[in-house]
């Protein structure tokens, strides 16, 4: 196999393997505020589910829930430390911004920031 073979070969290996991270980040975000927001109702830390939710619509939609579930219909609009996307809370018809800190972006670990909605 020539030598511009097995660079093309590579780019191509390169680009699926972006693409496969790209996606897997935008998963990770859904489950990370799937479950960080499960784990404060189940705990009833009513408090961080206050400080996260940018008014007191979204915070009685979090704590009147048994169980969250995070339908993401973007991918990570933010930058640098910052993850931001859109997303339905518990199949609602509203959309909510969700903002993430990045604490690592090569092994996909944010802690929550914010929850806002456009009502």
């Amino acid at each position: 196999m020539s030598i511009y073979k097995q660079l093309i070969s590579m780019f191509i290996i390169l680009i699926v393997c972006i693409f496969h991270w790209q996606w897997n980040e935008t998963r990770d975000m859904d489950l990370y505020t799937e479950n960080y927001l499960n784990q404060q109702i189940q705990s009833g830390h009513y408090k961080a589910l206050s400080n996260i939710s940018g008014n007191q619509k979204i915070f009685r939609l979090l704590s009147k829930s048994s169980k969250i579930t995070i339908s993401s219909s973007s991918d990570n609009q933010g930058s640098g430390n910052v993850a931001y996307f859109t997303a339905r809370i518990n199949r609602s018809k509203n959309f909510y911004g969700i903002t993430l800190k990045v604490k690592s972006a090569l092994f996909h670990k944010f802690s929550m920031k914010k929850i806002v909605s456009n009502d």
